[in-house]
């Protein structure tokens, strides 16, 4: 097994892998370069971001901060699903038991999504994104009162999951390219690292002093509430779409 690894994998490594799409006449989304096309003066070229320009931008942190909230409250989530079910008085198969719908929607969600960023500008599926959250967040405050509140759970997180990965993937590169993407990508997957490990001592915290993790779904649910408004203004530094 180890020669395998340790052999085979180099091998594939060495005749398939490709440092950058530039090295097979690519494009970043996988399309063929037009030589004719780009060296036209009415052809905008775009701009490589250094980390430091990046966090300078509006765009940046509204997407980072989004993403970091997504973490933290998907993390906490899953962490105390069962205690989140178990206070609105609701059995532990029935809080496992969101994740399997959850996931369809948010498998959908993903693939029609990635189509869709192609053509449509970034800030409106981190609309839907955030939407999302919201209401996977008023899920955890409706789930005692209200029976619609387990459906909520459903939606919300699917919404939520399906979004999160084409945000997280496509708007670096789209926005700042792809000279400093390492170091811009690495610098939000921090971001959002420190939030999720924030995330479940946050809830627990609630639980632990209210009984009840309302009091930290509302918080959330205010810090997503800014950032979809924040949202609005959130465009591409580099081009239109």
């Amino acid at each position: 097994t180890a020669l395998i690894v340790g052999v085979g994998f180099p091998l594939l490594v060495f005749l398939f892998y490709r440092d950058n799409p530039e090295q097979c006449n690519c494009n970043v989304d996988g399309t063929k370069k037009n030589l004719a096309k780009e060296k036209s003066k009415s052809t905008p070229r775009l701009k490589d971001f250094t980390l430091k320009e990046a966090i300078r931008t509006y765009s940046f942190w509204v997407f980072n901060l989004s993403l970091a909230i997504h973490a933290l409250v998907i993390t906490a989530l899953t962490f105390h699903i069962a205690s989140i079910f178990e206070v609105a008085d609701l059995s532990q198969e029935k809080a496992v038991s969101v994740f399997l719908p959850g996931s369809i929607i948010s498998v959908v969600l993903n693939f029609s999504s990635s189509w869709l960023s192609d053509f449509t500008k970034l800030k409106y599926l981190l609309m839907a994104h955030l939407s999302g959250l919201l209401l996977l967040l008023l899920s955890i405050v409706l789930l005692k009162p209200l029976p619609v509140g387990y459906w909520l759970v459903i939606i919300g997180y699917g919404i939520s999951m399906g979004l999160f990965s084409v945000i997280s993937n496509v708007t670096w590169p789209r926005f700042f390219g792809i000279g400093h993407l390492g170091s811009i990508s690495g610098y939000v997957l921090g971001w959002s690292v420190v939030a999720s490990s924030i995330g479940p001592y946050f809830f627990s915290l609630s639980h632990d002093l209210t009984g009840r993790y309302t009091a930290s779904a509302f918080i959330c649910l205010g810090i997503v509430f800014v950032l979809l408004i924040l949202s609005f203004k959130a465009e591409n530094v580099n081009r239109n779409i």
